[in-house]
């Protein structure tokens, strides 16, 4: 057997899960992989991805209901209720 097979053999003993695309063995291969998808701009993508997400979270915060509306809300409520006989 080869020293470079062994050597394999050993990694594949030491390392419980083998390193996937979506799950890289080393900060160093995610690095790259990161580089790959946008190059030259590092944490730029997950920053403005992390801000949109916040911004489109306040604006639902802002605009979401207090509690149940007055409008046809409460007749939908009763027919759900009544399994669909209002």
């Amino acid at each position: 057997m080869s020293k470079r097979r062994r050597t394999e053999q050993r990694a594949e003993r030491q390392a419980p899960f083998p390193p996937t695309p979506s799950r890289p063995a080393s900060r160093a291969a995610r690095d790259a992989l990161i580089e790959a998808a946008a190059p030259g701009l590092g944490w730029l993508p997950i920053f403005t991805a992390a801000v949109v997400g916040a911004m489109a979270f306040v604006l639902y915060l802002i605009t979401l209901s207090p509690t149940v509306g007055t409008g046809d809300s409460g007749e939908l409520t009763a027919v759900a209720a009544t399994l669909g006989l209002a």
